[in-house]
């Protein structure tokens, strides 16, 4: 695969930003970033969209399959998962995955640093709800509303 240089650039910023040592896609346009010993980023380039895809792998859920309308929530309007979504990888048990894409060419090491930190928070909060016993995590799953047609027609 080909990899755009500017793109592993961007990624070295990002690096240097994070004080790692480097931070370069392999031949098949993956890394991935360790946070706390806890926390596993992985990042994946789309070469046939110019995207760059992050996503977590969260775990199995404690609380089993109960915990999966919560998940499905959550996608809704994106309003808890930082604009990405959660779903269920093919491994018996399932695990539950936390994915985000993003035109990497509209980043800078800024942007980029931004989107990496709350994707990082983001992905704590569900791993915490994920890895709950299952009656901590149903009281903790708080629901998701619905916006009101004001709020969707709002100019």
């Amino acid at each position: 695969m080909t990899i755009d240089p500017a793109l592993q650039a961007l990624l070295g910023q990002l690096a240097a930003r994070l004080r790692l040592a480097d931070l370069r896609l392999d031949d098949n346009g993956a890394c991935a970033l360790r946070f706390d010993d806890q926390i596993r980023i992985d990042f994946q380039y789309r070469a046939d969209r110019e995207h760059l895809v992050a996503y977590a792998d969260l775990g199995v859920p404690a609380a089993g399959p109960a915990l999966y309308p919560t998940l499905l929530r959550a996608n809704l309007f994106w309003r808890t998962t930082f604009g990405g979504t959660l779903s269920l990888s093919e491994d018996s048990p399932p695990h539950v995955v936390l994915a985000i894409t993003h035109d990497w060419r509209s980043l800078n090491v800024v942007s980029l640093t931004a989107l990496v930190e709350r994707f990082v928070a983001t992905t704590e909060d569900w791993q915490e709800l994920i890895q709950s016993p299952p009656q901590a995590a149903e009281d903790r799953a708080s629901p998701v509303a619905l916006p009101s047609s004001e709020m969707i027609f709002r100019v």
